[in-house]
Order: structure tokens, then C-alpha cells, then sequence
């Protein structure tokens, strides 16, 4: 029995020793909208999902030309008509694409033709 429990034990130090990951968070807002990114990183992948979230939603939000870009245009999310208050944005990338964990995510949010709303978002 206690080998078993020895062997169980060095497996999973082994299968979790090579796959170091964190939990990374954002948040920031403006007069209409907050963000937020969440994610999980490890040294060569991310996964994570940006959620943005209109402040002054009614029962039938709807936008026109609505255009998300974070990080000066890294990403950029274009909707000709989206109906609801809430965004909600996956990331999967790879090493190269990596967010900062301590520096600032610029958004710019720009919705209905006239409006148009810029903020950060930084660590949680």
C-alpha cells in the first residue's frame, strides 16, 4: 500500500513539476463599460477570455459598429450589430503573445457611430 501511495505521489510531482501555471487577472472601466481579463499562464501558452460589460444595459441593449481593440490594436473585435450588454472575447496564444503580468491593458471601445470610450485595465 505504501508503495502504491509512493508511486502516486512521484507521478504527480512529475506530471505537475513540468507545468508551472498562473492565474492572471485585469480590470479597469469608463463611464459606460468595465473589463475584464482572466487567464491562465504558463511558460509557453495562455488561455484566457476578455469580458466587457456595458454599465447602462437595458432589457434590449443593442449596438451598432460596435469595435473593441485592446493593446493599440494586438486584437481587435468589429460587430456591425451586436445585441446584449456583455462582450466576451476567448485568447489562446502562444508564447509570443503573452500579456504582461504587471503592465496595463489599453481599450478602446467605440459603439453607435458617435460614441467612443478608451481606458486601462491593470492587475487584480
Amino acid at each position: 500500500m505504501q508503495k502504491l501511495l509512493s508511486a502516486i505521489i512521484l507521478f504527480m510531482l512529475t506530471m505537475t513539476a513540468g507545468c508551472s501555471s498562473d492565474m492572471i487577472g485585469f480590470s479597469g472601466e469608463s463611464n459606460s463599460w468595465k473589463g475584464e481579463y482572466s487567464a491562465v499562464k504558463s511558460d509557453t501558452n495562455e488561455h484566457g477570455e476578455y469580458r466587457f460589460t456595458y454599465k447602462h444595459a437595458a432589457r434590449d441593449t443593442s449596438f451598432k459598429n460596435l469595435t473593441i481593440t485592446i493593446h493599440n490594436g494586438e486584437m481587435v473585435r468589429q460587430e456591425d450589430f451586436f445585441k446584449g450588454a456583455a462582450v466576451i472575447i476567448s485568447k489562446d496564444g502562444s508564447s509570443s503573445s503573452l500579456a504582461q503580468e504587471s503592465g496595463p491593458i489599453p481599450v478602446t471601445i467605440k459603439w453607435d457611430e458617435d460614441q467612443e470610450e478608451a481606458f486601462t485595465m491593470k492587475p487584480r
